[in-house]
């Protein structure tokens, strides 16, 4: 998943809000703008619901910005709020 964006909610690269498994891949230059609040989750979004599991990935160069305010943006590589387990995987270079 590369360059896609997601303007008004989380998830520039990929939102789950079920059950998803993301094994050796690629997240990188997604980004995604928050209209009322923070740009969350610019690589990927994981919602209350959502249980992820990542493995062997790159979750890199990322960018979460909020239109609100300077500091709303969080999460820019992930944004979590469910279950969420990751291994052997590189998160670098994101910026929220």
């Amino acid at each position: 998943m590369q360059n896609n964006a997601a303007a008004g909610g989380p998830g520039g690269g990929v939102y789950n809000g079920g059950t998803m498994t993301v094994d050796a891949s690629r997240l990188e230059e997604n980004t995604v703008t928050g209209q009322v609040s923070g740009g969350d989750g610019a690589g990927i979004a994981n919602d209350a619901d959502g249980d992820l599991t990542i493995n062997g990935s790159v979750i890199t160069e990322n960018t979460g910005t909020s239109v609100a305010c300077d500091e709303c943006s969080s999460g820019a590589g992930i944004s979590n709020e469910g279950t969420l387990h990751v291994t052997a995987t590189t998160i670098s270079h994101n910026h929220a």
